[in-house]
């Protein structure tokens, strides 16, 4: 399931030739029966390259947050960079590259 968001995140870059453009923003509200949580979103796309970042706080007030890139380095290759903050504060950090076939 890890490799979803990234499977997902490269589709969305696959999806733009270069000299197009496009930018995203969510917010999500909720109320349940632990109480209140919010998310957050944003990202674009240009020319190759995507960004996102998202945070969601939960309704004990821990806040996750993903930031990321992808970016076309040649027909069907690509490079990545994403760095995960957890509720308890560890952050974890993944780069690489990876080529289509």
């Amino acid at each position: 399931m890890k490799t979803i968001p990234l499977a997902a995140f490269a589709l969305v870059a696959l999806g733009f030739s270069a000299g197009s453009a496009a930018a995203w923003e969510r917010d999500v509200y909720a109320w349940g029966p632990r109480g209140f949580s919010e998310a957050h979103g944003s990202g674009y796309c240009a020319d190759g390259h995507c960004e996102r970042s998202y945070s969601a706080t939960g309704p004990y007030g821990r806040t996750r947050t993903v930031d990321g890139s992808i970016t076309r380095t040649g027909p069907d290759s690509f490079s990545y960079d994403r760095t995960v903050t957890r509720r308890n504060g560890v952050v974890r950090h993944r780069s690489g590259s990876f080529t289509r076939y």
